[in-house]
């Protein structure tokens, strides 16, 4: 028997671990979902039910081991959910049988929208939550747990008192070497803004975190335990006046209304030539980027270019004195963003969106993408409406 009763108080997300990945992406399906009920129910709370994969309860990269796997699920995605307080509870399934009963149980009140456990989908890509804002749906900002801002301000008073501050925080991946940030570019980058009179909080890699020298840059405060604790992590870029970073980890930034940001080293040396394509298929292009809460926001494109992050510190500087400065200078427009996602939408998809979902006209929509990870050239993107009776839009 189900331990699921429908309840309209009750709104159910599937993290379906065979699809999506026990990584800080976790955050923008996390957001997705949060859009999905505030907009399209009035359920009062979310329980998060996290589908164990096919591959030893995942079927992620194998370049991490299933310990591994498990550590982070327990260490990022299960502490991700308290970024929402209406996130109020959860369940790990043991097995992946026992899923399809919970989803039909689970009635209309689910995400993602149609999930079926035969065919594994996500939305941890950021196409959903930048589509849903420029069709007016949010997305609602993320927010440090309480106990954990609390706590983060008495490191920060230990660390740097009376000093305003700033995070730097590096790409190490154990598994893409090639993604990962140069530390002479991390270095030149945290001169500039200690310069400026900000102290500089460097945040190592989740997986690296204790293999970094205390003196990795002059000066700064090497954060281990917030690289090891995603509320502590939360905590600090919300407290610190900007923060400087890429990858996963920066969902935190730009989700967050209190948060100012400059995203950089986004493109990799091995997939360059894929690059622009990718960030089309997200709605995003090369030059520009989305602000969702009106912060300051800058998107930096070139790779371990330290002179065009330095650039938009300049910028942030002015913007924090006062000066006149656009933080929306390269946000992209709501045309322009659907020029990108017809990369993987198509033209008569886009045309029906712009036609008869913008400015909140019949409910927010979700892009899916579904694939096995063993052959990802073979992905979909799927469109759904949030209104089950809504034929506009199945695959495409």
């Amino acid at each position: 028997m189900s331990y699921i009763v429908a309840d309209e108080k009750v709104f159910y997300h599937f993290y379906d671990l065979d699809h999506a990945p026990p990584t800080f992406n976790a955050v923008v399906q996390i957001v997705s979902a949060e859009i999905a009920r505030a907009e399209t129910t009035d359920c009062d709370h979310t329980h998060t039910i996290f589908v164990p994969g096919l591959n030893d309860g995942f079927n992620w990269t194998n370049e991490y081991g299933v310990d591994i796997k498990r550590w982070r699920l327990m260490s990022i995605l299960l502490p991700a959910l308290s970024l929402y307080k209406t996130n109020t509870s959860h369940t790990l399934l043991r097995t992946r049988e026992n899923a399809s009963e919970l989803v039909d149980a689970a009635g209309t009140y689910k995400f993602p929208v149609d999930y079926s456990v035969d065919v594994s989908s996500d939305c941890a890509q950021i196409n959903t939550p930048t589509l849903n804002s420029y069709l007016g749906y949010g997305p609602k900002s993320i927010a440090a747990p309480k106990r954990a801002i609390e706590l983060t301000k008495q490191l920060v008073n230990r660390v740097c008192p009376g000093q305003k501050f700033i995070t730097i925080t590096a790409r190490g991946s154990a598994h893409l070497l090639q993604r990962n940030s140069s530390p002479e570019t991390l270095i030149n980058i945290a001169k500039y803004m200690q310069q400026q009179g900000y102290f500089v909080f460097f945040v190592p890699d989740y997986d690296l975190a204790l293999q970094v020298s205390d003196n990795f840059i002059p000066g700064a405060y090497v954060a281990r335990e917030i690289s090891l604790s995603l509320p502590f992590r939360s905590a600090l870029y919300e407290l610190a006046s900007l923060n400087i970073g890429d990858g996963g980890t920066a969902a935190l930034s730009y989700f967050n209304s209190k948060c100012n940001y400059i995203i950089n080293n986004l493109n990799w040396p091995h997939k360059s030539r894929d690059i622009p394509k990718s960030l089309r298929q997200q709605g995003m292009a090369l030059g520009k980027g989305v602000n969702y809460h009106n912060t300051f926001a800058r998107w930096v494109w070139p790779f371990d270019d330290a002179q065009a992050t330095i650039d938009a510190c300049e910028e942030f500087v002015a913007y924090s004195q006062g000066r006149s400065v656009d933080v929306n200078k390269y946000k992209m427009s709501f045309d322009e963003v659907l020029l990108c996602l017809s990369e993987s939408l198509g033209a008569d998809a886009v045309s029906v969106i712009k036609s008869k979902y913008s400015n909140r006209q019949n409910g927010p929509l979700f892009i899916n993408r579904q694939f096995k990870w063993e052959d990802k050239r073979n992905m979909s993107y799927v469109i759904k409406s949030a209104d089950s009776s809504n034929n506009d839009f199945s695959v495409f």
